[in-house]
């Protein structure tokens, strides 16, 4: 019975046939197994649209303390479906051991900030205050601005001297490594006189935006589409266009169109950032319908994969057509002045895509290292294997894979342990798995010390573009082992205690380890 359940939907902002929203649910006894959205529609059919569970739920925790399955309740939802489809019903449907529940969802749009505020109770309950000041500050920054005339407050920047000119960046909210490129590029261009006009997409409205960034500030506008862009470029508002990711855009299929259309008709420079696969599909990390890496296949299977897969982001490409995606972006790469990778595996994917695109404006151009340890952590390889995970572990950073390895561990009573230094969004049993939530880099070593940790794995699942995880643990010159694809591998390839092992099953993975750990204590005989 859905009574049996305790839940709570923060939020749900449902716009233009897309859904945003977050919240958490769990029954007190059972693991809950599946969640997904359903919508019904005037017609009196059903759209299901998948969840992303268990994500950790600090608060929720602290307010259930004796239930286990308190801590890993939280959901997320974003995802769409064709503007003919007429929606009056939404709910949160979900399984516990058989058990089924469905949860009314309002189709209104909440007040944010009023349930940021309910939230912000139970986190200073729990004594969370840094959780508190850090959501409140996002959510503050990210609110949408006014709809007033962008034209003319560019145009103010420039007459008041603050900027020469502005460069149009386009990228998502979503955090990561993409928004670290990003600001650090507005940085550097303001330092050269140049203001930044950023493009966004923000989840808490379903609303674009677009921040004018100078050294002045920001101000922020909300703006009906990308066509107001256009109104830019025709005054000669924008000096250079800079694509750095916009993985949960609606209607992706715009972006590469408005891209050309600014190269071409108004011969705006163009750089195309590839911080992960979207280009080449809208899978951005090149999982397939199985949740496994493609290593982009034939356009054939491609056009037979998509329509399969239900990934949030892939819904909002309503027609599922990977050619008719190829072709936008390959005459968006086409146009382009610079196609700027980050690591040789990522170019070379991008080129078994689009073969007729040539290497002559691709530039590869890894990121900079920006950990530089004072010292190195002690790691005791006399222990048995003790498996360290570093970073947030979310579904395609390979939680699965730390939970399978948990069950694999446990199943041969084996002597290992898991120490997660970081997040992660994978409910294991606690006598192997040990997490220590978000970490500061400037205390790692300390950390990984505390750990006991000799072998750090890198269970991500797609081909990474790039890793500053993966630079991070060289500077600590820790062994690590990672699956032998994208980024991550070409870096360790060139590590001397680095191991690449192929994509496999959690008993193999567990084999390769304690194989890797033994070599390493293994003594040196005179002339190996």
């Amino acid at each position: 019975m859905s009574e049996d359940f305790k839940y709570s939907i923060d939020r749900v902002v449902i716009r233009n046939s897309r859904i945003f929203g977050f919240g958490w649910v769990f029954h007190p006894d059972k693991l809950v197994k599946s969640v997904h959205v359903e919508l019904w529609t005037a017609d009196g059919n059903t759209i299901n649209l998948p969840v992303d569970y268990g994500k950790p739920r600090e608060d929720v925790s602290a307010h259930y303390p004796d239930s286990r399955y308190s801590l890993r309740c939280g959901f997320v939802v974003y995802g769409g479906w064709p503007a003919t489809a007429e929606i009056f019903e939404t709910r949160l449907v979900g399984e516990a051991d058989g058990e089924v529940f469905r949860l009314p969802v309002s189709t209104t749009v909440l007040s944010g900030y009023r349930t940021m505020m309910g939230r912000a109770w139970k986190l200073l309950w729990s004594g969370n205050m840094k959780q508190l000041l850090r959501k409140a500050r996002r959510y503050r920054a990210g609110k949408p601005g006014s709809h007033g005339d962008v034209s003319a407050a560019v145009r103010g920047q420039i007459e008041k001297n603050i900027c020469s000119r502005f460069m149009l960046v386009l990228d998502h909210d979503l955090g990561g490594g993409a928004n670290k490129y990003r600001e650090g590029l507005i940085k550097e261009r303001m330092a050269d006189g140049c203001g930044t006009l950023l493009l966004s997409f923000h989840l808490l409205s379903l609303r674009y935006t677009l921040d004018i960034c100078t050294t002045g500030g920001r101000q922020r506008f909300s703006i009906s589409g990308l066509d107001a862009l256009i109104g830019l470029a025709e005054e000669r508002l924008i000096s250079e266009t800079f694509y750095n990711n916009a993985v949960s855009f609606t209607h992706p299929e715009d972006v590469p169109d408005l891209l050309v259309t600014l190269r071409s008709m108004y011969g705006i420079p163009l750089t195309v950032a590839l911080h992960d696969y979207f280009p080449i599909c809208p899978s951005h990390f090149l999982l397939d319908a199985s949740d496994k890496y493609c290593g982009v296949p034939d356009i054939e299977t491609c056009s037979n994969c998509l329509p399969k897969i239900d990934f949030w982001f892939v819904s909002f490409f309503e027609s599922r057509d990977i050619r008719l995606w190829r072709s936008k972006w390959g005459a968006c790469l086409g146009v382009a002045d610079s196609v700027l990778c980050f690591s040789n595996a990522s170019r070379d994917l991008l080129l078994k895509a689009y073969p007729d695109l040539g290497t002559d404006r691709i530039d590869v151009v890894p990121h900079a290292t920006s950990y530089f340890p004072t010292r190195k952590p002690r790691v005791n390889m006399s222990t048995g294997l003790h498996i360290g995970v570093l970073g947030e572990i979310g579904p395609h950073k390979g939680s699965a894979i730390v939970q399978a390895l948990s069950e694999e561990i446990i199943r041969q009573d084996a002597n290992t342990r898991i120490s997660v230094i970081g997040t992660l969004e994978a409910d294991c049993d606690s006598t192997v798995v040990s997490e220590t939530g978000p970490y500061d880099a400037s205390s790692l070593v300390d950390m990984v010390e505390a750990s006991g940790a000799n072998v750090f794995l890198f269970p991500s699942i797609w081909p990474e573009t790039f890793s500053y995880v993966i630079g991070e643990l060289m500077q600590l010159d820790v062994p690590i082992v990672c699956f032998d694809m994208g980024a991550p591998a070409e870096r360790l390839r060139r590590y001397p205690r680095g191991k690449l092992i192929p994509f496999t099953d959690a008993r193999d993975i567990l084999l390769q380890l304690n194989t890797f750990h033994a070599e390493l204590t293994r003594p040196k005989v005179i002339g190996e």
